[in-house]
Order: C-alpha cells, then structure tokens, then sequence
C-alpha cells in the first residue's frame, strides 16, 4: 500500500486563501495543464481573467490557420 500526502488546491484570487473547487485546466503540447484554481465564490471571476489573457492568443491562432487555408 502507498500513502501520499495531499495538498489543497488554494484559490489566490485577490488575497482570497479559501480551498478551491474548481480547477482550469488546458491542453498544451498534448499535455493537460493546470491553468489556475478558485473557491465558489471567485470562480466567474477567474474564468473572467483566464478568458481576458488565453482569448487573443486563440483568437491570433485562429487568424493564422484561417490564412493558410
């Protein structure tokens, strides 16, 4: 039998230090990333934040496949 320690995910979203519910993830080079953690209470807010900085790097994406087709 193995045992491993956990350790809580924390929501930081301002100086919130509540154990989080939620967790963003991404896939990356075909790896699954973890983007960022949040509690209930933040949740829209960092899906807010993650869409204000991920959006217009999909979006460049997007625009570059779409001119090569």
């Amino acid at each position: 039998m193995k045992v491993d320690k956990l350790y809580p995910k924390i929501c930081k979203q301002g100086s919130c230090l509540t154990r989080a519910d939620y967790e963003f993830t991404d896939i990356q080079d075909g790896e699954t990333i973890t983007l960022a953690y949040a509690c209930s209470e933040h949740v829209e807010d960092v899906r807010g934040l993650l869409e204000t900085i991920y959006k217009p790097k999909i979006e460049v994406k997007s625009a570059a496949m779409t001119s090569k087709n």
